[in-house]
């Protein structure tokens, strides 16, 4: 039994390093954009720290820019969120990133004893997040963005899936009512797309890239769509 988890430990391990790698280090350009960003959150929890909105936003944006290669934004995010969550145990949106960023900290950090009961944490509060708010956009795009990363052998790509397709309808929505952060909905548009792709939509995947560079043309996820879309027209 122990030779059995530990196996299965290790080959989690492996899974979660090779199916969702950190990202690169944040280029120049890319630090100073993010500084910009970051600065007015921080002055407004400055002015008042117990602020929970303000808290929120800024553990959002480090969240973010932990996604684009700031690695430690990470930890701070983790940090307030851990807070907030202490604070608002059952907050749908902040226990849906409390749920990745414990999913993303298993896959760069965690020892592996740790490592199963970590992923299932995540798991569950992401899975509580959209329990609690099967409506809301943010939530359902957390989770799925987090959940297509997710090894197969915990048989989540179809709540994956659908978290995405579910999105994608109405993102346009939210960014023009600034329910979502375009960098978000670019990144779902970019997911879709590769969902697509590998169901042999391509004229589909096609679509959704150009809609995430249309979306957020300077994010990650806008330049992978580009990458993606010129590779395509490569090939054809």
């Amino acid at each position: 039994m122990l030779i059995y988890r530990v196996t299965v430990v290790v080959v989690l391990a492996s899974c979660l390093v090779g199916c969702r790698s950190a990202p690169p280090p944040m280029t120049p350009t890319q630090r100073r954009v993010g500084q910009e960003k970051l600065e007015p959150l921080r002055d407004a929890l400055a002015q008042e720290p117990e602020n929970a909105q303000s808290k929120f936003e800024l553990a959002r944006e480090l969240y973010f820019q932990s996604t684009v290669g700031d690695r430690d934004a990470l930890g701070r995010a983790s940090a307030m969120f851990t807070e907030l969550h202490e604070a608002e145990p059952d907050n749908p949106k902040v226990m849906a990133y409390m749920g990745s960023v414990v999913l993303v900290d298993a896959r760069d950090s965690v020892p592996l004893p740790t490592l199963l009961p970590q992923v299932h944490r995540g798991l569950e509060l992401l899975d509580r997040a959209k329990a609690a708010a099967p409506d809301d956009l943010e939530v359902r795009v957390v989770r799925g963005l987090t959940l297509i990363n997710v090894p197969g052998m915990f048989n989540r790509r179809q709540e994956a899936e659908a978290d995405l397709s579910w999105s994608v309808a109405r993102i346009d929505r939210g960014v023009e009512t600034g329910r979502l952060d375009h960098r978000a909905a670019a990144s779902v548009l970019f997911n879709q797309g590769k969902v697509l792709e590998q169901q042999g939509q391509s004229e589909a995947a096609r679509a959704m890239w150009q809609r995430a560079v249309a979306m957020a043309p300077g994010s990650v996820s806008g330049q992978s769509a580009a990458r993606r879309l010129g590779k395509s027209q490569s090939n054809q």
